[in-house]
C-alpha cells in the first residue's frame, strides 16, 4: 500500500510540474514521509517565489 501511495504522489507532483524535493533531490528516492512532506511545502515555495519576483524580490532557490 505504501508504494501505490509513493507513486500517486509522485504522479501528482509531476502533474504540478515538480521532479525534484526542495532540496534537488529526484522524487523517486524520497520516503513516504518526505513525499507527503514535499507535497505540501513545493507548491507553498513556488507561490512564495513567484510573489517575490513579481515583487522585484531575490527567491531563496
Amino acid at each position: 500500500m505504501g508504494e501505490l501511495r509513493r507513486v500517486c504522489i509522485i504522479d501528482e507532483l509531476h502533474n504540478m510540474q515538480f521532479y525534484e524535493s526542495r532540496d534537488k533531490r529526484p522524487l523517486n528516492s524520497l520516503s513516504l514521509q518526505e513525499l507527503e512532506l514535499e507535497r505540501i511545502r513545493l507548491p507553498e515555495v513556488a507561490y512564495t517565489n513567484k510573489i517575490k519576483q513579481e515583487r522585484g524580490g531575490a527567491t531563496n532557490d
